[in-house]
């Protein structure tokens, strides 16, 4: 009887040591681990819709909507940033980049007081952007940057800077191209997969990002015009950097 009691008091303590032994390898397991991205990536991106208010030097507005852009356009990104996660549960990480954006917005035709007019000229008319976006989001899958790991985030984005676009009038049967300055906003949701090895990382995003520009123009003769551009779609690209 003495004997079987200790044999199971000892097993009783030899089970309880190894659970605490298992829960201290976990928590070790699981300390935070905090890292630092730097990020360069290239992407495809929706081209806006235009539509333009041209007021001439009498004063009279007119209407035109662009029609047979090209549907998609390139920004590149470098972005820079940090957080704080855990194998079991992932965590936070937030960052800034700056991104570059150019489109070719050349119209096939323009919509007037619903006739459509073709575009007679050929040259090439282009949107370019330059801002700042404003990361914060979630990532799950990555403890040790070292060794060979993937992990995923979901990122929503908030962006705005500076717009460029050209625009073009014909002034006795010659096309003249103009270009203006305005600003734009921007925001989008990320989902990227990654993997990392030695530091080193590479992958793939997929991009929600809906944009709001405008730019104004001085033409010659007098006139002035208003660009307005509205994009919404999905964007594709490659992403590769280093984690620190």
């Amino acid at each position: 009887m003495s004997f079987q009691f200790l044999t199971t008091g000892f097993m009783w303590r030899s089970g309880i040591c190894m659970a605490l032994s298992s829960a201290c390898l976990w928590a070790m397991d699981e300390r935070p681990y905090d890292f630092d991205d730097l990020l360069l990536s290239a992407s495809s991106a929706p081209v806006p819709k235009v539509k333009e208010n041209t007021t001439d030097s009498s004063g009279v507005t007119t209407h035109y909507d662009w029609e047979g852009e090209r549907s998609n356009g390139l920004e590149f990104t470098l972005a820079g940033k940090q957080g704080t996660t855990l194998e079991s549960s992932g965590g936070w990480e937030y960052g800034i980049a700056v991104n570059v954006g150019n489109y070719n917005i050349t119209p096939q035709s323009y919509v007037v007081a619903g006739n459509s007019y073709s575009n007679g000229s050929t040259n090439m008319l282009y949107y370019r952007t330059l801002g700042i976006d404003v990361l914060g989001g979630y990532e799950y899958g990555l403890v040790d940057a070292d060794d060979f790991h993937g992990f995923v985030e979901v990122t929503p984005i908030l962006g705005l800077g500076l717009a460029q676009a050209d625009n073009e009038v014909q002034v006795n049967g010659t096309y003249s191209r103009k270009t203006g300055i305005g600003e734009y906003v921007d925001i989008g949701l990320r989902l990227g997969a990654f993997i990392t090895e030695s530091r080193w990382i590479y992958g793939v995003a997929i991009t929600y990002q809906a944009s709001l520009g405008m730019v104004k123009i001085s033409m010659p003769g007098g006139n002035s015009s208003n660009l307005h551009f509205v994009a919404s779609g999905l964007g594709f690209g490659f992403a590769a950097g280093y984690r620190f």
